[in-house]
Order: C-alpha cells, then structure tokens, then sequence
C-alpha cells in the first residue's frame, strides 16, 4: 500500500523489543509503505506507546507542521491470543488480506444465511 500520495509524514508506534537489535527498524517500513525521504518518528514508551503516537501526530498536525500524518502500530504477533487455535502464538498470515466484499458470501454462510436470503441482500444493494 503506498500512501505517499496522502500524508506528508509518519510516525511509528513499535514495542522497544521488536526494535532492540536494529538500528533503524522503521526504514524498511516507510520503504514498504512510499514514505521513503519523508519524515518519520518513532515511538516507544511501555504500554502507552499507541497513545503516545497518537499524540505525537496531533502535535505535529495541530502545529501546522504537516497537514497529514500517518501513524502505524506494530506489535509482536507473540504478543496476541489467537482465539482459532487458542494459543498465543497465531498462525503466520499465509497471504495477503482479502479485498473489500471478496468473502461476504462465506460470511454470510457462516452466519447462517442462505443462499436466497445473500441472493436478496445482492438484489438490494447491501453486499
């Protein structure tokens, strides 16, 4: 996803351990991402880190300094309880996330939906 179109600068909210063994762990990132020769901050401060990126890209708004930043949270997929498998350590993600309406109808099936009931909620306009 590039968004250099949009935002002038970033700010980068990530837990000091993911980062304590490279020296510039958001450079990959703001290539990754089109913000390569665009201004970035880090952020790390214990369990508030997200708030205070947050507020950083307030700060950096509300002053006029830029008129888009974008904030980014990273965090170890470790960190997180993967509810599917009931460990906490989620599976890798096997690809990348689906588009927009590309898995209502499974959804739908899942919720209990029948094929009629999708077939109307298409006919309507709602998926």
């Amino acid at each position: 996803m590039n968004v250099s179109h949009w935002t002038r600068a970033a700010v980068m909210a990530a837990n000091e351990k993911i980062v304590e063994l490279s020296a510039s762990p958001e450079h990959p990132l703001q290539g990754i991402i089109g913000m390569t020769n665009k201004p970035g901050m880090r952020v790390t401060n214990g369990g508030a880190t997200g708030a205070y990126a947050m507020l950083a890209a307030y700060t950096w708004v509300a002053s006029g300094l830029y008129d888009t930043v974008l904030v980014l949270g990273v965090e170890r997929a470790t960190d997180c309880f993967d509810f599917e498998s009931m460990t906490e350590t989620p599976e890798v993600i096997q690809g990348p996330p689906p588009e927009l309406g590309q898995n209502t109808e499974e959804i739908l099936l899942e919720a209990g939906y029948d094929w009629d009931e999708i077939n109307a909620l298409r006919d309507e306009g709602v998926v």
